[in-house]
This record gives structure tokens, sequence and C-alpha cells, in this order.
């Protein structure tokens, strides 16, 4: 009988069962030396060969561990062998290798194209420090790793059981009692690869308040195997000041080989913070993708978004990035928080173009690194130690994860706030684009039919409108020129009223009366003047308010309205009429 793919069922639904298909991805990766490709088929991870494969091909096949196991400052390195990770010896390379860059003052791109430079610590260091720290007493990866090393034949055997058995019973393999044995020891368990198995959460009865830790019978030796070997292929662990957080790639459908090469960028990336981490960490991740397409670059793409007939968002080949927040506790390390972060929908990868707009997108939002520069993004100036700020971080990252327009013309209106007060404090901020506006927009929401609304001329004129009346008119405070009344409050006060359409009617026909007025002064006394908002402007603005809404109609005025025109904050020219 011959194979070609596995169904492995989730069973925890957490990144427990990521770890386990990504692991047996690159197991039969080794066993057939051929391309694998997963996918999530919902209630189950389908794992897919290249080519058709017999039990007897894997039975006479000898399987090497597949994952370094960590070495530690008591272990005599002369005594081992295989594939060990030195944990001590990376700790200090990592020592040598910052004190380096602190000295020159080089980032880590800079640092490599030197000529002599420090070798770099192991990319997995960061990972293993953490999985150190929550350790415990934990040693099941070591053993397990050292009876594999010693029996690499027989696990051909093992593993052609496994898989009969899958494709037998239908998503979930049997444990044998023939592979129980071989593993004589039960396994004990560890956090690290299974978020949801503190102490005390298995019993069937909370029958006391003691901690009763994981029952080693409940743990199945081989698929902890395969976690350990996911581990090194889809997972990534940060500290977040004191605590952990732990990310692992939940593919879309992807080949193994393109999820690795991800995992080890994404990790040079180095990446830090809390709320801003998980930001960071969705668009990198995003942003990789795409540079390392083959609709951006035909000839050094790894991955393509074209599957079947039709191109695909990063979301659908990358679904996102499972996150458990691990609260460190001295002697031990609580699960607070767990989460799943999607991937950015807004519009999928068809060419270089769309590929160069969704990446100007991010590039806005995150700001961009080059040759040693950090040129700013929307969202450097929001601190996380900072409370008004903490509203428009969690709102950003709901627009990420959730991808709803909602989350993120909430963000917006927030954002034209914090924009006002950054510049009133004489502080950097970035605004968004009307360009990228518009790109994300129109070509990420497009069943919405949100051109209409933002490529109407009336529309444009008031948004541009809005746009002197606040940013341009406080800008150019900041820079000893200002010559128009600046409208502090508008967006907090059009907010407020958008839900009740009379209301907001109201209030826009206020502003524009205010702004005509104060036009009308300026022709008077020969002062600058700027283009007024005419009836025609008022009237398309109300089509589409009966058309689309006011609450649609009025967030998108303002998010247009406090956007830039040009991406940068150059000084507004006078705008004569």
């Amino acid at each position: 009988m011959t194979f070609s793919r596995l169904a492995l069922s989730k069973k925890t639904h957490t990144y427990a069962d990521t770890l386990l298909a990504v692991g047996w991805a690159d197991l039969l990766s080794e066993c057939l030396g051929t391309n694998i490709q997963i996918s999530d088929n919902g209630s189950h991870f389908l794992i897919e060969s290249d080519r058709p494969f017999t039990l007897q091909e894997i039975e006479n096949t000898s399987i090497s561990p597949g994952y370094k196991y960590v070495a530690d400052k008591n272990d005599n390195m002369q005594s081992l062998s295989g594939e060990v990770f030195d944990y001590e010896r990376e700790r200090q390379k990592r020592q040598v290798y910052q004190e380096f860059q602190k000295t020159t003052g080089k980032n880590q791109q800079e640092t490599q194209a030197l000529e002599n430079p420090p070798p770099p610590p192991d990319i997995n260091l960061q990972n293993i420090s953490i999985l150190s720290s929550m350790r415990k007493g934990f040693k099941a990866d070591k053993q397990l790793h050292q009876l594999i090393a010693k029996n690499p034949r027989r696990m051909g055997s093992i593993i052609a059981r496994r898989i009969n058995s899958l494709q037998a019973s239908g998503l979930s393999a049997a444990r044998e009692e023939k592979d129980e044995k071989f593993f004589a020891g039960k396994i004990s368990n560890c956090q690290f690869f299974n978020p949801i198995t503190g102490k005390g959460v298995i019993r069937p009865k909370p029958n006391g308040t003691t901690l009763a830790s994981y029952p080693k019978n409940e743990v199945d030796w081989f698929e902890e195997w395969m976690k350990f070997r996911g581990m090194y292929k889809s997972l990534m662990a940060y500290r977040s000041g004191e605590d952990f957080k732990i990310y692992v790639i939940e593919p879309g459908r992807i080949p193994l080989f393109a999820i690795d090469k991800l995992r080890r960028l994404l990790l040079k990336a180095n990446l830090w913070g809390g709320i801003k981490l998980d930001i960071r960490a969705i668009l990198t991740l995003a942003k990789i993708m795409i540079l390392h397409s083959r609709e951006y670059d035909p000839h050094k793409g790894v991955l393509s978004f074209l599957q079947g007939e039709s191109y695909k968002t990063p979301k659908q080949i990358i679904h996102g990035l499972h996150q458990a927040f691990f609260k460190n506790l001295g002697t031990a390390a609580a699960l607070m928080n767990y989460s799943f972060l999607a991937l950015p929908g807004w519009f999928p990868i068809k060419n270089q173009q769309s590929a160069l707009a969704f990446l100007a997108i991010i590039e806005e939002h995150l700001g961009e690194h080059t040759a040693g520069e950090h040129k700013m993004g929307c969202l450097d100036s929001l601190r996380e130690d900072r409370s008004d700020d903490i509203p428009l971080l969690t709102r950003y990252r709901d627009f990420l994860s959730s991808g709803q327009l909602s989350s993120f013309l909430e963000f917006a209106v927030l954002f034209a706030t914090h924009i006002m007060q950054q510049r009133e404090e004489r502080k950097a901020v970035k605004q968004l684009s009307t360009t990228n506006l518009r790109r994300l927009f129109v070509m990420g929401y497009e069943e919405l039919n949100l051109k209409e609304i933002v490529e109407n001329q009336g529309f444009l004129n008031i948004a541009a409108a809005i746009r002197r009346a606040t940013v341009n008119a406080q800008y150019r405070k900041s820079h000893g020129s200002q010559v128009w009344d600046i409208h502090y409050g508008l967006a907090q006060e059009w907010k407020r009223q958008l839900k009740f359409k009379e209301r907001f009617v109201t209030a826009l026909a206020e502003f524009a009366q205010k702004y005509n007025a104060e036009n009308a002064r300026h022709a008077e006394q020969g002062k600058e003047r700027r283009k007024n908002i005419t009836s025609e402007d008022l009237n398309q603005v109300m089509e589409l308010i009966e058309k689309r809404g006011s609450e649609l109609t009025g967030m998108l005025l303002l998010a247009y309205g406090y956007a830039s025109t040009t991406g940068e904050n150059p000084a507004p020219a006078a705008e004569q009429e």
C-alpha cells in the first residue's frame, strides 16, 4: 500500500497541535527526502508528500532525533554526541557579540558586513534560554534524544506503525504497547510545548485546591518527540520584561521549508515589546512573506501566493501566530493569556505592484530599517508605558487579528487625537497617508465598494478642509506661521455624533459654516485665502450618508481628514484660491 498524505486531528486547538503537525512534516521530509506541504483543514492538519511512499520504505530508513537537545553546565561535553545545543557556550558568544555591537555602535546587519566580526550566537538561543527558564526539572527532550540516537534503525518500524495506525483509525494514531515499552520511563510534561496543561487543569472534578502535576501516563512520548522537532521549525520565544511570550506559526497551506525560513528570518528581526511585540511580529512576518515571494521576486522567492487558479492573501498562506503569554513567578511560569493573532488578509498578492502596495502600508505603519537607520512609522509615537496610548495599540492589534474595517477606523480616529496631542507637545509623530489609506480601503476591502466614497469629489474636498483646519493649521502653528484657527476636538466631537445621522449632519454643517466664515473674514482683510466648502460638496456627502450610513462615511472622513497627502510631514504650503 502506498501513501502520500497524513491527516492529524487537532486535540487541544493550541500550538501544541501545530508543533505536532510540523514535527510530523519534518519527520517525513527526513524519511523521504522530499518536499512536504502542510495544510490546515479546520478540524485537522493535512501533511502531503510530493511523491507516494510505502511503509516498507519508512521501515528501512535510519532516523535521527531531528532536534538538538540542550546541554547545560552540568554536562560533560566531551562525553556527549549527536545534535547537542551547548547552552553555556552560546550564551558566552551572545555576550561577546553584544559587547562588540555596543562598542562599535553597529546593528546586526552592519556587524555582519564587517571583515572579521565575532560569530553571532545560534539563532535558537532565545528559544532555548526561555525553555531553560521554564524547564523546572524537565529532561524528557534530552532523555528521548539519547534513546532515539542509539536506536536509529528501530525508529523506522515505530514510525511505520504510527502511520498505519493513523490511516486505519483516521486522524488519531493509537499507542501500541510495544512502542510504549520502547521508552520505558514515563515522559513528563512541559508547558513550553503544551501551554494549557498546567498543574491541576486535567482533574475531572475540582475536589481540592492542591496543584496536581499533569499525569505522565497522559503524555505520549512519540507526540512529544514530534513537538520537539516542530519547535525548531515553527516556534519563537521572546522575553517581555521578566515574562515570556511564545509564538508558533500556524500554516494555512505552505511548504515546510518555507515555514522554517520565515521563522529564522523573523527571529533575526530582533523584535521586542508587549502589545507592540504582537503587532511587530504579525506585520514583520507578513513583510518577510511578501519579500520572499515569487510575486515580489520571481528569481529568489521561496513561496508563491498563486495556489490553484487564484492568488491568495498572506492570511491564506499562513493563518497567523498562536501566542501564549507566561507570567514569570520566579519558581514557575504561569499561563496568563492565550490568543491567536491572524495575519493580514487585506488583499491578495497578485504581482509585484500589489506586493509593493502591501509593503508600503506595512512600512508606513511599522517604520523601516535601512542601512542602520530607522525611518519613523505611525506606531512609533505610541508608547506602552503611557495609558492614553494603550487603547490605540489594542485597537490596532484587534484590527490585525480580526481584519475588521471598523477596528481600523476606530484606531484612525483615536490616532487623529493622538496626532494633535503630540504636535501640541512638540513631539514627533507620523501621520497616516491618504495614498496608503486608499490602498487599504479600496484594494483591501474591495467587497465593501469603499471606492465610491473615497473617490467622491465632495468627500475629498471636505476631508481636505478638515485637514487644513486641524493638523495642517497646528503644524503651521508649531513652525511660527499660523494664520488659521485650529479646530481642536473635532475628531472626538464628530465621533460622538456619528451613530445619529441627524446629529452628525448638523455637526458637519456647523463645521462648514465656521470654516467658510473664517475664509470670508480673511478675504475681507486681504489675508491668505483657501478653498471654500461648497453646497455641491455638502450635497455629495449627504448623498453618501443616505446611501452608506453616517457612521461609515463620517469615520472615513475623519481618517482621510487627519491623514497626510504626501506620506510625510512637510510644512503645508498656503492653499490659495
